[in-house]
Parts: structure tokens; sequence; C-alpha cells
């Protein structure tokens, strides 16, 4: 994990960042994001060489301090469903996709490891009608 200073709209900000794959891991303000370059190669899904997108996954070692969700919870975009402690500092990990939760392999405690799957989600697709309620 690196510490980098980066200027956000004038203001300059403590980053900390890692890399796994071709997924840069970084945690800024009290929340963690990825990034991950669009490839414009298609990659083959069906080998498993790419994550659906959906799942919530370790950016790096850490334990599991907080489950905020449980199986068949239906979560929204940027809601915290999970926190861990990795390097002493808590991250809040938020869902990539509006959809309903389907499996949370570790519980609160347990040791991941990076890129340990830590909530599964489902996506939700609505009807048009459904949507606009």
């Amino acid at each position: 994990m690196k510490e980098l200073k980066v200027q956000v709209n004038g203001l300059t900000k403590r980053v900390f960042a890692a890399k796994s794959g071709e997924k840069i891991w970084y945690h800024m303000d009290g929340d963690v994001h990825v990034w991950a370059p669009v490839s414009r190669k298609k990659k083959n899904r069906s080998s498993g060489a790419t994550g659906a997108g959906d799942d919530v996954m370790a950016p790096m070692p850490g334990k599991i301090t907080k489950v905020l969700v449980k199986v068949g919870d239906v979560v929204e975009i940027g809601q915290v469903v999970i926190c861990m402690e990795a390097m002493k500092m808590e991250y809040n990990l938020k869902a990539n996709v509006k959809g309903k939760v389907y499996k949370i392999p570790f519980a609160v405690g347990e040791q991941a490891m990076q890129d340990d799957l830590l909530v599964k989600i489902e996506p939700v697709v609505l009807a048009p009608a459904e949507e606009k309620k």
C-alpha cells in the first residue's frame, strides 16, 4: 500500500492506494473506491478471468468488523454493506449495484485475504413502471 498526496478541486488530500491485478483500490475521505481500467479486449467471462463487478471484494487482507446486511436484503448503489479493518484503518465497503444479497462468506471477527469475496450481490432489474415508484 502506498500513501499519496493528490489534488482534488484545488485541495490536497491524503490517499492510500493498493494495486490488485488490473484494479487499483484507494482510500480517500473515509471511503474505499476501486478503479479498473477499461480494456479494449473482450474478456472471457466464462473462464473466470473477470469478476461480475457486482460483488464486494476485499481490497486488502483485513479483519471483518461489521456485516451490515444479510442474505436476501436488497441494497442500493453506494450502500455500505460490510466493514473491515486493515492497517489500523476501518474501510466501509459499498455495493456497486442495486441488487439482492446472495451470499456473505465471512462473519465478524474473521480474517479475509486480498480479493476474497465478502458480499455477493445479484443485480435487480425492475420493469419501467416499478422504477418510477
